[in-house]
């Protein structure tokens, strides 16, 4: 069984590579990625041949350093295109609203981050009425407009992350382009909105990150994304979306 699965390693490394690929802009893998993933199989075959396992880490170490010294440069390729223009604007809108909400958040409603007198999180014997009662009165003064503020910002990120992850895997012609953007986008959100203070109830407290997932945000980002990517289709272009 253990020779059988190490037998198949050079037809797993070839799979990975043509899964590797994938971080090429589309145009750069319609032109050279057919070519590029025969070059490994034949590299693949030859250092299995040669050296074993050890000749596959070899040269997954050379290649993983040909891809890094080299995607960033086929990208570059792409600057002349309109919707790459739109993929840039966009993502450093979506990071730079990212940036802005922490710093605004962190700087007006930085008392946040300590229990405000309305909660008793964690404490015994608190009298839930009472603490009920004083959350409503607190929902009225700078603790509501903490709230709005942390609903309002959630849902704006959601629908500009759901809408940039749809551009981007129309310039990349590919769902799961799209998709992993959308993975990425919605990885560095939740990093991002955990910084921000927590947000207090009577008898609980909740992160950002956890309430923007669990109360709609992430659900509204998926939803802007796949309405996004289907109008996308109807939209005039060059080529539709593929699959892959």
């Amino acid at each position: 069984m253990i020779d059988r699965m190490r037998n198949s390693l050079p037809e797993w490394s070839v799979r990975a590579y043509g899964l590797l690929l994938q971080v090429y802009p589309y145009s750069f893998r319609r032109e050279f990625g057919e070519s590029m993933a025969q070059v490994f199989r034949d590299l693949a075959r030859e250092a299995w041949a040669d050296s074993g396992t050890a000749g596959l880490a070899r040269l997954w170490s050379r290649t993983l350093m040909d891809v890094l010294a080299s995607v960033g440069q086929a990208y570059a390729d792409e600057a002349r295109e309109s919707t790459f223009r739109i993929v840039v604007a966009v993502g450093l809108l979506y990071v730079g609203s990212l940036a802005l909400a922490n710093g605004y958040g962190a700087i007006m409603f930085g008392e946040f981050y300590d229990p405000p007198a309305f909660s008793r999180f964690g404490a015994a014997g608190a009298d839930e009425d009472t603490l009920v009662a004083a959350y409503e009165r607190a929902l009225t003064g700078e603790y509501g407009r903490y709230r709005t503020f942390v609903v309002g910002t959630g849902f704006g990120l959601a629908i500009l992350l759901g809408v940039g992850s749809a551009i981007f895997g129309r310039w990349q012609r590919s769902l799961l382009h799209g998709a992993g953007a959308f993975a990425l986008g919605s990885a560095l959100t939740i990093l991002s909105l955990s910084i921000l203070p927590t947000v207090w109830f009577p008898l609980d407290r909740y992160s950002v990150a956890a309430l923007w997932v669990m109360g709609g945000g992430l659900p509204l980002a998926a939803v802007a994304w796949l309405l996004a990517t289907v109008v996308g289709r109807f939209v005039p272009g060059r080529e539709r979306f593929k699959t892959a």
